[in-house]
């Protein structure tokens, strides 16, 4: 059985429709150059101020949250309190 060749139409494409395309691509781009960031502060321990103040927001409204020296200590004593995680 012999296929007829495919006939491709050309599409229109206006210049407000490609800036568009290209500004959701520019802003995809970076949303996960800002996700890919976060997820490697968190895998090294960093912590993340911002995503802590947006969780108490979220999750305990009537609450007030840590200053930002009281936060970083907190973690670094949470991280550092056991002396068997560390490899070396």
């Amino acid at each position: 059985m012999r296929r007829e060749p495919t006939q491709f139409t050309a599409m229109a494409v206006t210049p407000e429709a490609s800036r568009q395309t290209a500004l959701s691509g520019a802003r995809s781009w970076r949303h996960r150059l800002t996700r890919l960031v976060a997820l490697v502060r968190r895998l090294i321990g960093v912590p993340d101020y911002e995503t802590y103040l947006a969780h108490m927001h979220r999750k305990y409204p009537g609450c007030t949250p840590l200053d930002p020296e009281t936060f970083e200590q907190e973690r670094l004593t949470a991280r550092y309190r056991s002396a068997g995680t560390r490899c070396c």
